[in-house]
C-alpha cells in the first residue's frame, strides 16, 4: 500500500475524474469503470482493510485518528462502489429508458415525476400503473446490485453489507427511534393528507376509507388551490443565498444547469472550486423542494475552505451535506419566509406551508417505514413477495396505495445509511440552535448567517451525530423535526 498521503491525492484524483464523468454525463448514467481501473489502489478492497487496521495500531497518534477513520470508511465505500459499479450503472441507464412494453413511453424517471403533473385522475391511475410495471420489471437488475453489493461487503471481511454499516457505527451513538417518530406524527399527517387530497380532488379519501395512491399524494406537489405560489421560489432562494456571507465567491464555484427534474443533483468536480449544480427550471414550482434541497447541499459544498483536509472536503458522511440540502428545503414550510421573499398573503402562505411539510413528512416517514424491510432485502435479496411485503408497510404509513414497483424505486439502491432520516434531523438541530443563539430570522440575522457559512467551511469533519452534540448540545433524534413539521401542519 502506497503511504496515507500517496492514498489521499490518489483518492482526490479519483473522486474528480468520477465528478468531471458524472457531470458531462448528466442526466444519464456515467460510465465509470475507467475510472475505477485508474485507481486501482483506492478501490481495492485490500486497501480499505488495511487502513482499517490501522485504527487499532498503537503507532497511530490519538490526533491522527479522526482523519484516518473517515479515510477507512471512504475506502470501504469506494471498494463496494467499483465491485457493484456494472450492476448499479445498469440499473440507473433503466430508470432513462423508456419501456413501451409496460406502458412506459417517456424514460421512466421522467414519467414517475410527471405523475404530479397529470391533473385528470383516470389518466393519472394508468400511468401510475404502466410505471410500476416498469419498475417491477427492473427487479432482476436490483438482485444483481444486491449480490454484488454482498460479494464486494465479503471482500471487506463482513458477513453481510448490513453487518459491516453496522460495524462502522459507535456503540455510543443514539439510535434513531423510528417506530416513535412514526407515533407521534401519524396523527397530525392522517389529518393534513386528509385535506390535502381533499384538494386534489373533492371525493379522494386517505386508507383504509378511500383508495388514494401515491401518484395522488405526489399531486399534492403541485399545489392545488394555489397555482403558481411558488412560481417565483427559484429567483427568491437565489436572493436569500446572496445575503450569505462570501456570497460572490461562492457564486463562482456555482455552476449551475438547466436539468429534467430527477436529474437534479449537486456534483462536486473540485472541492470548492467547481461544483455542477443541475436543477429543474425556476417556473416549476412544483419542483421547488428539490431545488431548494439540492441548492442547499451545493452552497455547503461551495463554501468548503480549499484547504480543509481532503477527508473533510471529500470523504466525510454525506449526511452532513444532505442536511444543508433540508436546512434550504426548510424555507418552503416557513410561512414568514413565504410571506416576505414570494409576497404571499397569510392564509395562501399558511397552506403552502402546510403542504410543504406534508411532503417532507411523507418522505420522512416513508424513510423510517422502508428501514426494516430494506435491511432484509440488502441481506437476503429484493424478491417479488418482499417488495410486496414493503409495499403493504409503507401503504399503511403514508395512508395511500403503494405499488410494489415505486416501492422497488425507493428501495433498489440499498441504502442502508438513513442519510435522509440524519440529515433531516440535524437540519432541523441547526434552526433550532441559531434561532436560540441569533434570531436567526431564516439566516438573515448576520451573525446566524456567518454561524452557519463556517459550518459549511469545515466541510465534514463529522458524523451528524457528533455535530448534533457539539453544536446543539443534544442528541441526534427524529423527535425535534418531527415536532417541528407537525407544529407546521397543525397551524
Amino acid at each position: 500500500m502506497a503511504s496515507l498521503n500517496a492514498l489521499r491525492a490518489d483518492a482526490e484524483a479519483w473522486l474528480e475524474e468520477e465528478g468531471r464523468a458524472r457531470a458531462s454525463a448528466a442526466p444519464g448514467p456515467a460510465q465509470l469503470a475507467a475510472v475505477d481501473a485508474a485507481h486501482p489502489e483506492v478501490v481495492s478492497p485490500e486497501t480499505a482493510r488495511a487502513v482499517g487496521a490501522l485504527l487499532a495500531s498503537r503507532r497511530v497518534p490519538e490526533h491522527e485518528l479522526p482523519r484516518l477513520r473517515i479515510l477507512a470508511r471512504f475506502l470501504e465505500d469506494a471498494s463496494l462502489e467499483a465491485v457493484a459499479r456494472e450492476g448499479r450503472t445498469a440499473l440507473e441507464a433503466s430508470r432513462w429508458r423508456s419501456a413501451p412494453e409496460t406502458g412506459v413511453e417517456a424514460p421512466l424517471a421522467e414519467a414517475e415525476v410527471a405523475l404530479a403533473a397529470t391533473e385528470e385522475r383516470p389518466a393519472r391511475l394508468q400511468r401510475e400503473a404502466a410505471v410500476n410495471r416498469a419498475w417491477e420489471a427492473l427487479l432482476p437488475r436490483a438482485q444483481r446490485l444486491q449480490a454484488d453489493l454482498a460479494d464486494g461487503a465479503s471482500a471487506l471481511g463482513a458477513s453481510s453489507l448490513p453487518a459491516l454499516l453496522e460495524a462502522r457505527r459507535d456503540p455510543a451513538w443514539p439510535v434513531l427511534d423510528l417506530d416513535r417518530f412514526l407515533r407521534t406524527t401519524e396523527d397530525a399527517y392522517r389529518d393534513v393528507l386528509s385535506w390535502a387530497l381533499g384538494r386534489v380532488a373533492p371525493r379522494l379519501l386517505p386508507l383504509p376509507r378511500g383508495d388514494a395512491t401515491l401518484a395522488d399524494l405526489g399531486r399534492v406537489r403541485a399545489l392545488p388551490g394555489y397555482p403558481g405560489a411558488l412560481d417565483e421560489a427559484g429567483e427568491a432562494l437565489r436572493s436569500w443565498a446572496a445575503r450569505l456571507p462570501g456570497a460572490d465567491e461562492r457564486e463562482r464555484h456555482l455552476h449551475l444547469r438547466t436539468t429534467p427534474s430527477p436529474a437534479a443533483r449537486a456534483i462536486p468536480v473540485d472541492i470548492p472550486e467547481h461544483i455542477e449544480l443541475l436543477l429543474p427550471g425556476l417556473t416549476e414550482g412544483t419542483e421547488a423542494p428539490r431545488r431548494f434541497f439540492w441548492t442547499g447541499c451545493a452552497l455547503h459544498l461551495a463554501s468548503v475552505e480549499s484547504e480543509a483536509p481532503v477527508e473533510h472536503r471529500w470523504m466525510g458522511d454525506r449526511a452532513v451535506v444532505a442536511a444543508s440540502g433540508w436546512l434550504v428545503r426548510g424555507l418552503l414550510w416557513r410561512e414568514r419566509w413565504l410571506r416576505a421573499a414570494l409576497g404571499l398573503g397569510r392564509a395562501t402562505a399558511r397552506e403552502v406551508a402546510r403542504m410543504q411539510a406534508l411532503l417532507a413528512l411523507r418522505a420522512l416517514r416513508a424513510e423510517a417505514a422502508l428501514q426494516a424491510p430494506l435491511r432484509t432485502m440488502a441481506t437476503a435479496g429484493p424478491t417479488l413477495q418482499r417488495l410486496g411485503e414493503a409495499s403493504d408497510t409503507l401503504s399503511a404509513v403514508l395512508q395511500v396505495r403503494v405499488g410494489r414497483g415505486r416501492t422497488l424505486a425507493r428501495v433498489a439502491d440499498l441504502d442502508l445509511s438513513q442519510q435522509r432520516l440524519r440529515a433531516a434531523a440535524l437540519a432541523s438541530c441547526l434552526w433550532a440552535e441559531a434561532d436560540r443563539r441569533f434570531d436567526a430570522d431564516e439566516f438573515r440575522n448576520p451573525l446566524a448567517a456567518r454561524w452557519l457559512v463556517a459550518i459549511w467551511s469545515q466541510g465534514a469533519p463529522e458524523m451528524p451525530e457528533q455535530m448534533a452534540t457539539a453544536l446543539c448540545a443534544t442528541r441526534l433524534g427524529l423527535e425535534r423535526v418531527g415536532a417541528e413539521l407537525v407544529g407546521v401542519l397543525g397551524a
